[in-house]
């Protein structure tokens, strides 16, 4: 089920991409490709990351992701609960799969917290070993 504002001003913009694809009733992509399998709205949010919308965050060695914390207009176009979906972190996979990983705004806040501590263990790391 793919809900979406037909008066919202990006409407068509959004329509334009997921187009594109074959959802199932739940609103999943079934269509082959790196976006089987997700919900109808990460092809466009991975779009407006690829063209430096969202803040990147390195996930994991080599694997660079993209928060996406939704705002106001958002909310509008795709009728989330900010209460239930506050932002998505998007990946490619090494296989070529973009992944899409929604969290709460505490959950946000817990993975930026745990993000910063363990690069503040590198860093001391490093320089305990004199690099």
């Amino acid at each position: 089920m793919i809900k979406v504002n037909e008066n919202h001003p990006l409407y068509e913009d959004f329509m334009e991409i997921v187009r594109e694809y074959e959802y199932g009733r739940l609103g999943t992509i079934k269509s082959n490709g790196k976006f089987e399998g997700e919900p109808y709205y990460v092809p466009w949010f991975w779009d407006k990351c690829l063209n430096g919308n969202y803040e990147e965050i390195e996930l994991y060695e080599d694997v660079v992701g993209y928060i996406v914390e939704l705002d106001s207009n958002d909310y509008e176009l795709l009728s989330f609960d900010p209460e239930i979906v506050y932002a998505f972190i998007l990946f490619q996979d090494s296989s070529g799969f973009v992944n899409c990983q929604t969290y709460t705004e505490d959950e946000l806040k817990y993975l930026r917290w745990t993000a910063e501590q363990n690069l503040l263990i590198t860093v001391e790391m490093s320089q305990l070993n004199g690099e």
